[in-house]
């Protein structure tokens, strides 16, 4: 939640349960500096395109969802995902009233299990003192036309499924919700991407159960959304911690229960649960709404293989490069249950240009030069004594700082040292001018000033193993927002604590997701992975090409794929690219 709608001012800044305290997918053949170009064209045979578009399913078409995006005033943006309830359920005139041909928009959170909508006339839950809510009351009149005007749904006739169950986020922000059984279902409109005539579509339908937000506070209601849909790891279904993929209380269970999408599956028989999913957030730099053929956007694809690269007029097609699977970490504070997609971060190092005709493939000397940050903060750094002395620290052998991976958090959240040794190492900026914690930061430059830069960040997963991943840096770095002094905001701040606990949980939020595509992945029996027999994983993708060391694409560059999806691609080309797509027989 927000505590205002500017990252400048956010706390953890997005409906994420991020609490401050299987699968593994085969590694690429060859990296892009070995190999052009990647794919070749579509065949000659003029018959096999329109053979291969006859063939496109349901499935097909239900797996790649765009997403849209939600502004308010100052720099805030949300991702959402849009609902548009149909006609034939809009059968009660407050339905046709309040909803009927008006989209819904759902903030998607990465962070978060949880399902909800607002409830029509929907209270106001504030807190008396640190530890007592009161409530739930109504709205003043001023903070009723803050926030209480919204597209909501009107309350279902029949009793809610037991007492409401109340959220909190960890910013404060709270909602109290209310299941209602399934006879109040409602059968909504979800974008879908029609490959046939490459476009934006919202011809996907899904039957929702109605888990309704009776009350919000302040923190939670300023936010220009209209309910929540989370993507947290399979089997974590909080608030309803009884629940069982039946009940339908997370969009992973809806998904599979509607058998409507190819990244959630059963195999194996039926008795293994397969969960594929890209999350793609594009760089915001403007409110100008997409064109429905815009095939460069924002999206969730539920699926195998990779729906978008960089495409040339001749069919050609370069594919950004998935890392290895990273197997993610359990539940701090349940080590018997995965709850949030979690790794461990070692590092984070800039790499700034020395000379023109840079290789992006390359750590060379000559080339770059290495300011790294350790993320781990070393005893006598806990209290800032030798803060000129943090890019100068070797780096550990040890391990890092938790870190989960969060799309709806305006900002990345990071230890008070990390985000120090950021203003003052990379930025050349004085301590003494630093914000506050939980205010984000700010460079004196353009919003371009990284554009040549690159980002390293080290990783530890779940295994021990130890990973490096790399990115440009004006993505993490910059945003598209003045800081109205002439400088450029950026999307990170420090936590609350300046005695840093390297145990608490960090957030890379909304700009890590800019700088990379991310793909979450898990198999597993019953109702959820369990730690010690299954592995969910994540994977990173850079939002540019690289080839032969030179970037040859940005994220603007990177297109949906045209004409057919990604698992008739290879037909299409005739071909067998893995990364493309591995196929039934993968």
């Amino acid at each position: 939640m927000l505590d205002s709608l500017s990252p400048a001012q956010g706390s953890s800044c997005g409906q994420s349960m991020i609490s401050a305290p299987g699968l593994t997918a085969a590694q690429p053949l060859v990296s892009f500096g070995q190999r052009l170009p990647i794919i070749p064209g579509p065949v000659q045979n003029h018959e096999t395109p329109q053979a291969l578009a006859n063939s496109i399913d349901r499935v097909d078409e239900s797996s790649l969802m765009p997403a849209s995006t939600q502004y308010a005033e100052g720099t805030g943006v949300w991702y959402t995902l849009c609902l548009k309830l149909r006609p034939s359920e809009a059968s009660h005139p407050s339905y046709r009233y309040r909803v009927h041909r008006k989209e819904l928009h759902l903030a998607f959170d990465t962070a978060d299990s949880s399902f909800w909508l607002y409830q029509k006339d929907f209270q106001e839950l504030y807190k008396i003192d640190e530890n007592t809510v009161g409530g739930p009351r109504p709205w003043s009149e001023q903070d009723a036309r803050k926030h209480a005007k919204r597209r909501c749904l009107p309350r279902p006739d029949m009793a809610p499924m037991g007492d409401c169950v109340r959220m909190t986020y960890s910013d404060g922000g709270m909602v109290d919700l209310a299941r209602y059984p399934a006879e109040c279902d409602l059968t909504f409109a979800i974008p879908s991407w029609d490959w046939r005539n490459n476009r934006k579509s919202m011809s996907t339908e899904l039957q929702f159960p109605q888990i309704l937000a009776q009350a919000a506070s302040g923190k939670a209601a300023c936010q220009p959304v209209d309910g929540n849909v989370g993507f947290a790891v399979p089997g974590y279904r909080h608030p309803w911690d009884h629940a069982d993929e039946m009940d339908r209380v997370t969009f992973f269970d809806i998904l599979h229960q509607a058998d409507c999408v190819e990244g959630v599956v059963d195999i194996e028989g039926g008795d293994v649960v397969e969960l594929q999913l890209i999350v793609r957030l594009l760089y915001s730099s403007g409110r100008t709404r997409l064109g429905l053929e815009d095939r460069t956007r924002s999206f969730l694809y539920f699926g195998r293989g990779t729906p978008c690269g960089l495409s040339y007029d001749d069919g050609m097609l370069f594919l950004p490069e998935f890392s290895p699977a990273m197997r993610i970490f359990p539940d701090m504070k349940d080590p018997k249950r995965f709850r949030l997609w979690t790794l461990q971060l070692r590092s984070i190092t800039l790499l700034e240009p020395l000379v023109d005709n840079l290789d992006h493939e390359s750590c060379d000397d000559h080339q770059w030069s290495s300011r790294r940050i350790n993320a781990l903060a070393p005893p006598d750094l806990l209290n800032m004594n030798r803060l000129e002395d943090l890019l100068e620290d070797p780096p550990t052998d040890g391990p890092g700082i938790p870190v989960a991976f969060d799309s709806c958090s305006g900002c990345s959240v990071l230890p008070r040292h990390v985000v120090s040794a950021i203003w003052t190492g990379w930025f050349g900026q004085n301590f003494g001018d630093m914000p506050a914690d939980r205010r984000a930061i700010w460079h004196n430059g353009t919003e371009k000033r990284f554009f040549n830069h690159d980002l390293l960040f080290d990783f530890i997963d779940g295994g021990g193993k130890k990973f490096t991943i790399r990115c440009s840096a004006q993505p993490f770095l910059s945003s598209p927002w003045s800081n109205g002094s002439g400088g450029t905001q950026t999307c990170i701040m420090a936590g609350n604590d300046p005695e840093v606990s390297n145990d608490e949980m960090w957030t890379l939020g909304m700009n890590f997701f800019w700088a990379f595509m991310i793909k979450f992945e898990t198999t597993y029996i019953g109702h959820r992975p369990v730690p010690g027999t299954d592995n969910p994983t994540v994977r990173f993708a850079a939002q540019r090409i690289v080839s032969n060391g030179i970037r040859i694409a940005g994220a603007d560059e990177l297109k949906i794929l045209q004409d057919v999806p990604p698992r008739l691609q290879n037909d299409l080309r005739g071909t067998r690219i893995p990364e493309l797509h591995p196929g039934d027989d993968a």
